[in-house]
């Protein structure tokens, strides 16, 4: 029993012995953890035209809102998103537009009178995929409503730094529009973006 604790301390010395440092040999080499933490960033800006206004001063005016060929605002709105990942844009009109008017007429203006498209392409920033518009002019709900999809990027490979569009408005096929009340009418539009 002697000589088998004997020959045990001297393998664990020769062990101990075995893995010490060199005088005078230092480590060449560590490592080291590198990590990147992602967050699932999404956000929507209004650049230009956040307050579009429509005016109906002329017959032709009147005309045109009362049928297809309609009548569009002083300015369109350009909107800039940043996503990582792919995105959709929706607008949602909030109601309505009406007016506080208190002279004769009607006081309101309903959603279904009231188009809403993307004009033109998305600006996507260098090397993305750019986003698909929709380029035809839809119409909101009477009351308001939430109309999706005003542009879309592919789920996996939709991600920008940065893309613009415009959207475009166009008040239409409203044959009561001869009977509003003589007034400022309006409502809210609210853009939202959204994993696609």
């Amino acid at each position: 029993m002697k000589k088998l604790l004997i020959l045990s301390a001297i393998v664990l010395t020769g062990a101990v012995v075995a893995n010490a440092q060199q005088p005078g040999v230092l480590d060449t080499s560590k490592t080291a953890t590198i990590g990147v933490n992602v967050s699932d960033v999404k956000t929507i800006e209004i650049l230009s035209g956040d307050h579009a206004t429509f005016t109906l001063a002329t017959a032709d005016d009147y005309n045109n809102a009362a049928t297809a060929t309609g009548i569009v605002p002083d300015v369109e709105t350009q909107i800039k998103v940043v996503s990582r990942g792919g995105y959709k844009v929706k607008a949602a009109l909030q109601g309505n537009l009406t007016t506080t008017a208190t002279g004769a007429g009607r006081k309101n203006i309903p959603g279904t009178a009231l188009g809403i498209k993307v004009n033109g392409t998305p600006a996507a920033s260098s090397g993305e995929t750019a986003a698909t518009p929709n380029n035809s002019f839809r119409t909101f709900a009477d009351g308001g409503s939430e109309l999706t999809e005003l542009v879309a990027s592919p789920a996996a490979t939709g991600g920008t730094r940065g893309t613009t569009f415009n959207v475009a408005y166009l008040l239409s096929s409203f044959t009561d529009v001869v009977n509003l009340a003589v007034g400022s009418f309006t409502n809210t539009m609210v853009y939202t973006i959204e994993a696609n």
